[in-house]
């Protein structure tokens, strides 16, 4: 299937309109010049091309971007209106988690001084935060499927940090950091092999040396095993084989291992997630692929596992570091959270407009 003018029906007639003119200006008769195109075409059509696609990227002006980003903008602001309840106490939750981060932070003193393990403990709970605001700023821009993308990278953050403070063992929390060798010689051979071809200047050698040399010292205080998988730092402390379903088992948190598999299909390129947009006849409908999503069906997947997920989180965070105000803390949160599965509930979403935006309003 061959299909003309996929970016505008002017470029034919445009480039005629120049072959034309080229004519008039070399004062050419229509036989002379159809001789000059048969050999010189390639090289005339090459110009006239480059000037049809300077024409054509003129009309993407100023006012074209500030028309598209209102055309988004106004879907966005159409989702959050019908459906504040709903972005209220998603936020809320994840505000409030803000405020425990920022507090940690503000009495913690000087990381220095704190153990290694609690930064490290900390630096996942602060991510978390950090990803559950980019998820319910994808949800509210109408792109529930990001929001899934995000999730899945969520939840797995979710599932090792819960391993680490579950344990909340200094080892572990070594070995941990210490795979970051691995992950940091991947990457400076990837790079050596292919910076040629990608016309970068090659890394310092102390940088190569550095990389080789840690991960050397890491194999040789813990094994070559150490490095056979991606989580082969925490087999002493999980049974199987290391595997991230082991650290699932491990942690308790398996029974999110559906959603995981769902949210997986909207990473890797299957046909399942490319074909998720569909109408109420359950029909994929490609004009769907593009657009913003405004149906508050859409939103609830995403939101209701990140907050879920993220309650595990805290139980075990807040046990470990809000003392004797844990129960409290905890049940602050779960508050929140319970008000927020009332609004998602059959009787929350209350006949709420569901479909997708207008590519124009």
């Amino acid at each position: 299937m061959k299909i003309q003018g996929l970016i505008s029906d002017d470029i034919t007639p445009l480039v005629d309109k120049q072959l034309q003119r080229l004519r008039r200006e070399a004062n050419l008769s229509d036989e002379d010049f159809d001789k000059l195109l048969s050999e010189e075409g390639e090289d005339i059509f090459a110009v006239l091309e480059e000037e049809s696609a300077d024409f054509l990227a003129a009309k993407f002006t100023l006012d074209e971007f500030r028309r598209q980003v209102q055309i988004a903008n106004k879907n966005s602001q159409k989702i959050l209106e019908q459906n504040e309840d709903f972005f209220q106490l998603y936020l809320a939750y994840v505000h409030t988690a803000h405020i425990v981060y920022e507090n940690f932070l503000e009495k913690m003193g000087k990381p220095k001084e704190v153990d290694q393990k609690v930064v490290t403990h900390l630096l996942f709970y602060g991510n978390l935060c950090r990803m559950a605001d980019q998820i319910g700023l994808q949800l509210s821009h109408g792109h529930p499927d990001a929001a899934l993308r995000l999730w899945r990278s969520f939840y797995e953050h979710a599932v090792v940090a819960v391993l680490l403070m579950k344990t909340n063992l200094d080892d572990l929390d070594n070995r941990f950091r210490k795979a970051t060798t691995r992950e940091n010689k991947r990457a400076v051979e990837s790079f050596t092999k292919r910076h040629q071809e990608l016309k970068f200047p090659p890394l310092d050698d102390a940088i190569i040396q550095k990389a080789q040399q840690e991960y050397a010292e890491t194999e040789e205080e813990y094994s070559k095993k150490f490095f056979s998988k991606n989580n082969a730092w925490a087999a002493p402390y999980i049974n199987g084989n290391a595997s991230f379903n082991d650290v699932e088992e491990a942690t308790g948190m398996s029974r999110y291992r559906p959603f995981y598999i769902w949210s997986s299909s909207k990473v890797h390129p299957t046909y399942k997630g490319l074909s998720e947009f569909r109408d109420s006849t359950g029909a994929t409908v490609l004009s769907f692929v593009t657009r913003q999503q405004i149906d508050r069906t859409s939103l609830i997947d995403p939101a209701q596992l990140t907050l879920n997920v993220f309650h595990v989180v805290n139980d075990y965070f807040l046990d470990l570091y809000a003392g004797h105000e844990y129960t409290i803390n905890l049940l602050l949160f779960r508050k929140i959270y319970d008000r927020f599965g009332i609004v998602i509930s059959e009787k929350g979403l209350d006949n709420k407009k569901s479909g997708v935006a207008e590519e124009e309003e």
